[in-house]
């Protein structure tokens, strides 16, 4: 009696990433399958086979330390809706994250902090707290405060709220914030407080 015949790529390094595509879709046994499967998503037929998946990832940047990606979270696993992305990337796709629109362009939460300059916990704080539009415009025009503007004793500057100080002075919104609130006596050499 002959071998069995494979398909050769047990030992390539593209084939864990679609053995665990095609079990997050269809193996219920599998962590997360409820993510995926359970929630109708697919593999396309031509993906089945892992030589056509590996041809498509080799020619489309697939590298070790890169995560497949859905583009679209509740489309299917196929070319057409699939990338290679880094770690952090692939984590702001998630169907589970909050996504916000800011002048026509969609991030999710994480990105707009880190885009604004803003810590991740302040700005998830906003969003519970107060929802979604209250999070843009304190994104866009930092939190409303009745002593808004601020007073740098080093550059004798009075400036229009904490966003504009921060960033004049390149330092971080929350920690020229706690220097205003009194939770901080200083960042970066400089002393703030509303005036």
């Amino acid at each position: 009696m002959g071998r069995k015949k494979t398909h050769g790529y047990s030992t390539d390094p593209i084939y864990p990433v679609w053995l665990n595509m095609m079990k997050r879709c269809s193996d219920p046994n599998k962590d997360h399958y409820e993510r995926y499967g359970g929630r109708g998503i697919t593999v396309c037929q031509e993906w089945k086979d892992v030589a056509t998946f590996a041809e498509w990832a080799y020619a489309n940047g697939y590298a070790k330390e890169l995560q497949i990606d859905r583009i679209n979270n509740d489309g299917m696993y196929c070319p057409e809706n699939c990338r290679f992305v880094d770690r952090k990337q692939n984590l702001r796709n998630m169907s589970k994250n909050v996504f916000l629109d800011i002048n026509g362009e969609r991030k999710c939460l994480s990105e707009w902090a880190e885009y604004y300059g803003v810590n991740y916990k302040r700005a998830h704080h906003w969003y519970s707290r107060h929802g979604a539009d209250y999070t843009i415009q304190c994104f866009i025009n930092g939190v409303p405060d009745n002593r808004k503007q601020v007073y740098c004793e080093e550059t004798d500057t009075v400036y229009d709220g904490i966003r504009e100080a921060a960033r004049e002075l390149g330092c971080d919104y929350t920690h020229v914030s706690h220097c205003c609130h009194g939770d901080s006596k200083s960042h970066r050499g400089y002393h703030f407080h509303f005036v």
